[in-house]
Order: C-alpha cells, then structure tokens, then sequence
C-alpha cells in the first residue's frame, strides 16, 4: 500500500465500513494471533482473546488517530497483547512470592540469537512456561519496563526482573536444546 492507499484504508476503517476491516483481519491475522499465543495460556485463550480484540478495536477504531499503517498495526497489537493479559488475569490468577530468590542476570549472545529464524525464535519462546513467556515477550520483544509490566500483571517489579532473568535461563537451555537436535539431524 502506498501512503495515499494506507491513508484511505484508515478513513474507510473509521467510518465503519466493513470491507475495510474484514481486510485488516484477513490481512494481519497471522501478526496478531502471534501476539496474542504470546500472551496466552493457549491456543484456544489466544483465538479467545485475539476475537475480543477484535471486537474492541472495531468500536474504537475512531480513537486511532493516524494515518500511518504502521501505527495502525502497533496501536492494534496494543490492543491484542492487553486484551490477552487481561484474559489471562482473569482466569489465572496466581500469587507471587514475596521472597525473591537471588537471581544473576544471563547474558545470550546475538550470535546465538542470529543462529534461528524469526518463525523458529517465536517458536522457542512459545516453549516456555506461561509466566515467563509473558514477561520476556513483554520485556525483550515489546520493550516495556520492569514497572510497566507489574502494573500490567498486578505483581511487583521485583517479580518481573527475577522471572525475566529465569526465562533468559531457560530460553538459552532450549535454544541450546535445539541447535543440538538441528545439529544431530543434519538440518
């Protein structure tokens, strides 16, 4: 799309039209469920959640106000990843510890990083426990702060850092994991 196509697709989204949105649906699903499996429990809270965003941002598509789709698609992500948690705390609530057990940072490389494609990284990342998915996606790929996701999560930030730090952990194991099974199989 070109910036005057990108323009009226906008406008044709803020009057309501139908067509319009049935193409942001059609077009950016993929992007959208990706988020939202991020965020959730499980596929089936993901098509949940990504439904009720949805719906939420059909009814306040006029509260977008660019012309960008960009910016669209960011505002709309938004819209998903919240409409996940959202989800998420209300049917999964848990308690936090208040005693943290120390924690030291773990440091990945990028080259370890740039070993995977995009697809197989977020796929990886899919393996890991609920609490930690969220937070390191929240953390590393939304780039929230430790604050903002305690006020997201209801927990406290202490909560968020030590869970990061444990997804890290856990993420360089699987990682690891994989490269060993790609390695063994000749892939």
């Amino acid at each position: 799309m070109n910036k005057q196509e990108e323009i009226q697709f906008i406008k044709r989204l803020r009057n309501g039209e139908r067509d319009a949105f049935k193409h942001l649906v059609l077009s950016f699903s993929s992007l959208f469920f990706t988020k939202a499996k991020l965020y959730s429990r499980n596929k089936q809270d993901a098509e949940d959640s990504l439904q009720d965003a949805y719906v939420t941002i059909y009814q306040k598509i006029d509260q977008f106000h660019g012309n960008e789709l960009g910016k669209l698609l960011a505002w709309c992500q938004k819209i998903v990843i919240n409409t996940s948690l959202s989800k998420y705390r209300k049917k999964y609530y848990s308690h936090e510890r208040d005693e943290l057990t120390p924690q030291t940072d773990i440091e990945i490389s990028p080259e370890v990083y740039g070993q995977f494609e995009q697809a197989e990284l977020l796929s990886i990342i899919q393996l890991l426990p609920e609490g930690y998915r969220q937070i390191f996606s929240l953390f590393a790929i939304e780039g929230y702060s430790h604050k903002e996701i305690a006020e997201k999560l209801n927990i406290k930030s202490n909560t968020s850092r030590s869970q990061y730090i444990r997804a890290k952990s856990k993420l360089n194991v699987l990682m690891s994991e994989h490269s060993q099974i790609t390695l063994s199989h000749g892939i």
